[in-house]
């Protein structure tokens, strides 16, 4: 067992904790950390072997419950609120992480595409906000994180779903965060750019040239490298702990500078940045 852990010197000793999208890439690296940080956490994913042994490696780390959802399942979200509190009696955060996405140009995209990423980045959203909310509600506290992108700000060729998604889940955080601050509830979103997933290889493997296409987005980034799902785990803890109580309706950028600075390119020479750092 993680030491930190055994001591129960963790951020978020005491609370309790439910990620979606818990099994894979920025799910499951907030999860590991929220586990480090001494929270009890409902781990809710897809039913999967890979599942199975994510959810066995975290549970000797500390307090977790596996629970095999289907976020576009209204019911089944339901059911998983329902089960970590009456495992652990209460939920503190809600890390809203589930999510799919389709590279296609918009011509190319197909009615099923379409509909499966609106039901389950919006949708599945939805449903568990919903739910945490009316147990944060009772509790008169608690933290909702949402997973949105910065695809929310930006258009990319071929992400009509992600950016569509994405900038909805934003404008519904806003909106959360007025709804529920009256009762101690804090609503915020996390926008990651480029960060080194299994997603990001897969879709770099439709690429011609893989390498190549790598290379020049990285160039693209004012940091001039992707991001680690780890940093982006830690911008989520950061959104879910006590640290942020005077933060709500927030969006925060894990993105190298993308959002908020123009591409790198035409002014490398003058900047400094004739090479990429190490």
């Amino acid at each position: 067992m993680n030491d930190r852990v055994a001591a129960g010197a963790g951020r978020l000793t005491d609370k309790t904790a439910i990620v979606t999208g818990a099994s894979r890439g920025l799910g499951l690296a907030t999860a590991e950390l929220f586990v480090e940080e001494g929270a009890s956490v409902g781990l809710v994913a897809p039913a999967s072997d890979h599942f199975d042994a994510v959810a066995e490696r975290l549970g000797q780390m500390g307090p977790v419950l596996k629970l095999e959802v289907d976020v576009r399942n209204s019911a089944q979200c339901r059911a998983a609120v329902e089960a970590v509190t009456k495992e652990w009696g209460r939920l503190d955060i809600l890390f809203n992480n589930a999510g799919i996405s389709f590279v296609a140009r918009i011509d190319e995209l197909t009615d099923e595409q379409w509909y499966l990423a609106f039901e389950t980045n919006v949708a599945g959203q939805f449903w568990f906000a919903r739910e945490a909310a009316k147990v944060m509600i009772a509790q008169r506290a608690g933290a909702i994180v949402n997973m949105a992108s910065e695809l929310a700000f930006q258009g990319q060729i071929g992400h009509a779903t992600q950016s569509g998604t994405k900038g909805a889940s934003l404008a519904a955080t806003r909106s959360l965060a007025a709804d529920l601050a009256p009762f101690g509830v804090r609503v915020n979103a996390v926008c990651p750019g480029r960060i080194d997933t299994d997603n990001i290889a897969n879709e770099y493997e439709m690429t011609p040239d893989p390498e190549a296409k790598r290379r020049a987005d990285e160039r693209a980034i004012l940091m001039r490298r992707f991001g680690h799902p780890r940093e982006v785990a830690h911008a989520v803890l950061f959104l879910a702990g006590d640290e942020s109580s005077y933060t709500t309706g927030a969006a925060l950028p894990v993105d190298g500078g993308t959002i908020n600075t123009e591409p790198v390119g035409s002014h490398d020479r003058l900047s400094g940045w004739d090479e990429a750092p190490s």
